[in-house]
């Protein structure tokens, strides 16, 4: 028996777009749900879309009624979504359109600072984790325990971007250079993902929830060495103040300064160590969870590096 129909929002990602490519190898049908459905799909050809199997639908995310509208008209019911950051009501609305118009199961692009815990009991002072939480409260109101699995990931491979110009400068300046990472590639927490929307609830153990950590741990410093390599040039790394740090964060990846005061603070903990991110016997088993869904190796930062050095280029 076939997989269910599933549409994915945010196809246009990297990991959107993974999830789409490996649900569809499993045999699912796949909708690419696009508020720009002219758009051009990572690793996917027009031949390869236009092959069968893949269709494209204008909706929104954000926009209940889209959303409720593709859904009936493809009748998916299977979904891939992510979190929209300043949603007054948290996604509830788009995800009762969601249960509306027939999706029986939710994979959701989660937080990998939830670790185990309630969604409910994540302090809002944690404010990324917790606008996380939120949607996954909700889920589990609309879904049910076995209607969703949660994916949480630890840190992006791609956070590295938004050092784009100062490496292109040859220097970054960056708060704590030895606090360490574990820089999972985006294509390959798609994979898993895609993997859970083809196969349903039934592969996760009774958990509504898999945590993911990527094969290295490597310093920022290391990470920027990498990328510099991977460019071909030198990248000098100069450790700066918390408030320099800021301000980094702000001019440089655009971040608003209540986030650049977080991530700042999220950094200090993991030098301290007192973070809880990655604990021995929790991190074996977040590794490993990208073999038990099916990515059979998981890149490493310097394959990451040398896939993307194109993104580095200003």
């Amino acid at each position: 028996m076939a997989p269910p129909k599933t549409i994915i929002f945010g196809p246009t990602g990297q990991v959107g777009s993974a999830a789409a490519r490996t649900a569809h190898e499993r045999g699912s049908d796949i909708v690419l749900a696009m508020r720009d459905t002219t758009k051009s799909i990572p690793g996917l050809s027009p031949t390869e879309e236009q092959s069968g199997r893949y269709e494209r639908i204008q909706a929104d995310l954000t926009d209940p009624a889209s959303i409720e509208a593709a859904i009936t008209k493809t009748k998916a019911k299977h979904a891939f979504i992510y979190l929209i950051f300043g949603s007054p009501d948290h996604q509830r609305a788009s995800i009762e359109a969601l249960k509306k118009g027939g999706v029986e199961f939710v994979v959701f692009l989660s937080s990998g600072g939830m670790h185990n815990g309630d969604p409910k009991d994540v302090p809002q002072s944690d404010f990324i984790v917790w606008s996380h939480a939120q949607v996954e409260t909700n889920l589990r109101d609309v879904f049910g325990i076995s209607g969703y699995v949660s994916v949480r990931p630890k840190y992006f491979a791609t956070n590295s971007l938004g050092w784009k110009p100062m490496i292109a400068a040859g220097e970054v300046r960056i708060l704590h250079p030895e606090a360490k990472w574990d820089w999972i590639a985006s294509a390959d927490i798609g994979r898993v993902s895609g993997v859970l929307l083809a196969d349903g609830f039934e592969v996760v153990d009774g958990k509504n929830w898999v945590r993911l950590s990527g094969p290295q741990l490597l310093s920022q410093k290391e990470g920027i060495e990498i990328i510099g390599k991977a460019l071909g040039r030198e990248v000098r790394v100069v450790g700066i103040s918390e408030g320099e740090y800021e301000e980094v964060l702000m001019k440089f990846a655009h971040l608003p300064e209540l986030a650049a005061k977080h991530l700042v603070k999220i950094l200090n903990g993991r030098v301290k160590g007192d973070d809880g991110m990655y604990d021995e016997d929790v991190r074996k088993e977040e590794a490993e969870n990208f073999v038990k869904y099916g990515v059979k190796k998981p890149a490493t930062f310097e394959e990451w590096a040398a896939e993307n050095k194109d993104a580095f280029v200003v």
